[in-house]
């Protein structure tokens, strides 16, 4: 099982998270001159750390877009915000991979779940944001790639 944003926090920062993000986004609009697309690729560029280019920030807004049409723009983040993952990471039987990067905003979480589950392999990418698969393509795919041979 590879593993990359498990949420290891306290209760004070999933509100913390909940009160910022999904309420922002459960308020989300559109705007005139569509400013609000302008909106979500400004803080996906920020929070990629202004590493993808604009075709790639052009796709994230047109899926937000998409969820928000369909009145979903905000249930990814409520879902993952109020699943619990100590207990069920706890059952896991089969082989893991934490994967991470220094960058990403759920950096802090995946060394507490790597603290849960010394047992699983951990693999760490240095810099980035929260897409750092789009960032660092081959450093992902390559701490994957050594996860999966070392099973042998």
């Amino acid at each position: 099982m590879i593993l990359h944003g498990v949420m290891i926090m306290g209760d004070e920062a999933r509100e913390a998270l909940t009160a910022d993000i999904v309420a922002r986004e459960k308020a989300f609009r559109p705007l005139p001159g569509a400013a609000h697309m302008v909106e979500i690729a400004r803080i996906r560029d920020h929070l990629s750390d202004g590493e993808l280019g604009p075709e790639r920030i052009s796709d994230y807004v047109c899926q937000a877009m998409m969820a928000w049409d369909r009145g979903a723009y905000w249930y990814g983040h409520a879902a993952a915000f109020v699943y619990r993952h100590e207990e069920p990471l706890g059952r896991i039987t089969q082989p893991g991979l934490i994967l991470t990067n220094t960058g990403d905003m759920m950096h802090q979480s995946a060394l507490a779940a790597h603290a849960l589950r010394p047992d699983f392999a951990y693999a760490e990418i240095e810099g980035g944001g929260i897409d750092i698969c789009d960032q660092k393509p081959q450093a992902w795919a390559d701490a994957i790639a050594t996860f999966l041979k070392s099973l042998d």
